[in-house]
């Protein structure tokens, strides 16, 4: 039995479905990165790369700081492995195992204060953990 194949463009038909069933794919895996997710009354815009406290307030994010917060965001109360993080901020090549541990102290001293609870865990022997859900908007 012979399939009876269209052409079009030099592509069969196969081809083409398998295209765009892989860009449909890619851009589910790409919707959150396009949109805003909010987690204890902050609030990310990641098209701006904007966070904003409870208070609507503006908090500055350094780019390793904005990465470790999306790598959290994107596994929410999930343990994360130093390893994982490090590759998800990787920012420069030359990184020690430990940074990561400065840039959860740096992203822990900007969303947590006083009076909120503790946003980022850390489980010994296994990494760190965001506690807090996750809303997509």
């Amino acid at each position: 039995m012979q399939f009876d194949k269209q052409f079009h463009g030099g592509r069969s038909t196969f081809a083409l479905a398998g295209r765009k069933n892989k860009a449909s794919r890619d851009s589910i895996h790409r919707a959150p990165e396009r949109g805003r997710c909010r987690f204890g009354g902050w609030q990310l815009d990641r098209r701006n790369r904007r966070l904003t406290d409870p208070n609507r307030i503006p908090v500055a994010l350094t780019k390793g700081e904005y990465a470790l917060l999306i790598a959290f965001l994107d596994a929410p109360q999930r343990p994360l492995s130093r390893e994982h993080l490090l590759q998800a901020t990787r920012i420069h090549r030359d990184v020690f195992d430990r940074s990561i541990d400065v840039q959860v102290l740096r992203l822990r001293r900007k969303l947590e204060t006083d009076r909120a609870p503790r946003v980022i865990l850390t489980e010994r022997g296994v990494g760190y953990v965001f506690a807090l859900p996750v809303k997509a908007l």
